[in-house]
């Protein structure tokens, strides 16, 4: 149905939400990014603090990101940031761990097994 009647696309512009961020300037999280800017405004992380507050107040408004591959990668940054862990560290391989080879059975095992799992019939 909204093919149909959206078949424009200059038609159906008007139906498209508007984004609007509108930030509480005496919010601690903007006075303290206002901060960060202030001192170093090309630094990375408070960038990427930056566009992390516009997608989350983004997905918050229902709106979808616009990148999500970029999306989680700033997210991976600013958690490796937070936990103070480097984000070029490399990940350590799983150890390998032997297999074990199963015992083998006895003869006399292996009809004890077939026995047990033969139908018992009640004799009359």
């Amino acid at each position: 149905m909204k093919a149909q009647a959206l078949n424009d696309a200059s038609k159906s512009s008007h139906m498209l939400a508007k984004r609007t961020l509108e930030l509480n300037y005496r919010h601690p999280i903007v006075q303290e990014l206002q901060t960060r800017v202030a001192a170093d405004a090309d630094d990375v992380h408070v960038k990427d603090l930056a566009r992390l507050l516009y997608d989350a107040a983004a997905l918050n408004s229902g709106f979808a990101v616009d990148d999500s591959k970029d999306f989680g990668d700033r997210v991976y940054r600013v958690l490796a940031q937070g936990l103070n862990v480097k984000g070029d560290v490399k990940v350590e391989d799983e150890p390998e761990e032997a297999e074990e080879e199963p015992a083998e059975e006895s003869a006399d095992e292996a009809e004890e097994a077939d026995d047990a799992a033969k139908p018992k019939h009640d004799e009359l």
